[in-house]
Parts: structure tokens; C-alpha cells; sequence
């Protein structure tokens, strides 16, 4: 669950209020993988209307509390690494699925040793690592069995 208190603070450095609507979207986020601007529209329609769940982004954006995955041309939604663990990606590029993995310390260690050979103070990174999930595997599978 995200912390509603910082999130707070970092509203009110910026003159800004933490509303219900913005709860609402937060409390989606942090309760599913990353969501398409369409899926997080469909969650809060009942109590918040589209143009605002865009503004409430794209605020939350400016203010680093959720980052958006590109996916070609389109993108998906999370909370950022400052409200979430540090993670990465896996995704999927039949069908869009996000996978988040945090299992690749030994990437991390390498990202570490680079940035420390070249006298170079990492602070942030982010790898997505482009595939094809297991479940568009098995449909590729099943379709090229029943093409014969």
C-alpha cells in the first residue's frame, strides 16, 4: 500500500491538496501491476471523471510519484521507485503484459561496478528487458500446430 503521508507532503511542497480522486487513483495503482490509461479510467469511473484521472497523471507525473512504461507507442502507469521498491521489467510484446521482477541482483551488481569503474555516482536506472511471456509462447505454439 503507498504512503499517504509522503505522498501528502510532497503535494503540499507543491501547493497542491491530497483529494479523494487522487487517493482513489493512488490506491488503484498500488493494487494492480501497471495499469493502461483506459484500465485506471474504468476503475475510478464510478467516482472520478476521465479528464481528471489525465490531470491527476499527469500532476503525479511532474511530481515523480508514478512513471509511465512505454510499450511502443503506447504506455502504462505505476507508482515510481520513490513510493515502490526498485524493480524491473519484463515485457511482453504480443500482448503487453508487464511482468515486474526485482530477482536480478546479479544485473544490479554489474550496474554497480560499472558506475564504480568509471568514478560514476549512479543514482536511479530502469532495465526492461523486451520478450515474449510465457502464455503468448504457448498460443504461438498451439496456432502453428493447428496450421498443419
Amino acid at each position: 500500500m503507498i504512503d499517504l503521508e509522503r505522498v501528502k507532503n510532497t503535494l503540499r511542497l507543491n501547493h497542491k491538496s491530497l483529494t479523494k480522486s487522487r487517493i482513489l487513483i493512488l490506491e488503484k495503482l498500488s493494487l494492480n501491476t501497471p495499469l493502461e490509461m483506459k484500465s485506471l479510467i474504468k476503475l475510478t469511473a464510478k467516482e472520478i471523471d476521465r479528464a481528471s484521472v489525465y490531470r491527476n497523471i499527469q500532476l503525479f507525473e511532474d511530481l515523480k510519484i508514478v512513471s509511465k512504461i512505454q510499450i511502443g507507442w503506447k504506455y502504462k502507469i505505476e507508482l515510481s521507485e520513490d513510493y515502490t521498491p526498485h524493480h524491473h521489467h519484463l515485457i511482453c510484446e504480443v500482448c503487453n503484459k508487464i511482468i515486474d521482477t526485482k530477482d536480478l541482483s546479479a544485473i544490479e551488481n554489474e550496474i554497480n561496478k560499472l558506475a564504480l569503474k568509471n568514478s560514476f555516482l549512479a543514482k536511479n536506472h530502469q532495465l526492461d528487458i523486451i520478450g515474449i511471456c510465457s502464455d503468448c509462447q504457448k498460443k504461438m505454439i498451439r496456432e502453428k500446430i493447428s496450421d498443419r
